[in-house]
């Protein structure tokens, strides 16, 4: 077996664990989408180059999940609802990584970078571009640090890079170059009481601060 489909377990809730063979380079998208039960699976062996959109979208109980260095890109939502998911390691030949990888992986505490990695990395489990100039994501149950200061360097924040953060208490952007807080940026952030934003912001986008029940003041220059 070389391949596995688009869609090809989807749905198959009873399934616990995935071991695929070495022969294995390429996995669709959705593959293993809605895959409820599904605790555990091992890349490692694989010789895959991608894990496609969705791939392991909605494996609620997915614990852990082992990338090899064959992969070069990993799309949109790869991982999206894997709530039970905690640490996520980034292998050095990844070149691509899409949108919202970790939308929903409420129990997520790091994402690691192989240190090798030309187009990526990371600092106390938070994922930057590798020369941090762009914030791409801050784990959504990141519990060490309840006051948080971006990076100078930093002048791009994603969209969705802070969304759902819960056990955020304030954000410290006002070191930063960011011009724009982008689409849902902090939204859900349900304990997030204070913010400062830098002197270059120029726009607040769409949502940015939506269902931020705890949020009491927020400093615009």
């Amino acid at each position: 077996i070389t391949s596995i489909g688009e869609s090809a377990f989807r749905g198959c809730s009873s399934l616990q664990s995935i071991e695929l063979p070495q022969t294995v380079t390429s996995i669709g998208s959705s593959a293993f989408d809605y895959c409820k039960n599904l605790k555990s699976i091992n890349l490692g062996e694989t010789k895959i180059t991608s894990i496609s959109n969705r791939a392991f979208g909605d494996c609620l109980n997915l614990t852990s999940i082992e990338i090899p260095d064959t992969v070069t890109s990993i799309g949109n939502l790869a991982f999206y609802n894997c709530k039970k998911l905690t640490t996520i390691d980034i292998p050095k030949n990844v070149t691509s990584i899409g949108d919202n990888i970790t939308s929903g992986c409420s129990q997520l505490t790091a994402i690691n970078v192989d240190e090798e990695n030309e187009y990526y990395s990371s600092a106390d489990g938070v994922l930057f571009n590798k020369d941090k100039t762009t914030l791409i994501v801050y784990p959504q149950n990141k519990a060490d640090v309840q006051e948080y200061i971006v990076p100078e360097s930093v002048t791009i924040i994603e969209k969705n890079a802070f969304k759902d953060c819960i056990n955020l208490i304030s954000v410290d952007l006002s070191n930063t170059k960011e011009t724009e807080l982008r689409e849902n940026v902090f939204r859900g952030c349900d304990n997030l009481t204070n913010i400062k934003l830098p002197s270059t912001i120029t726009t607040i986008g769409v949502y940015s601060f939506e269902d931020c029940d705890s949020l009491e003041s927020i400093t615009i220059p």
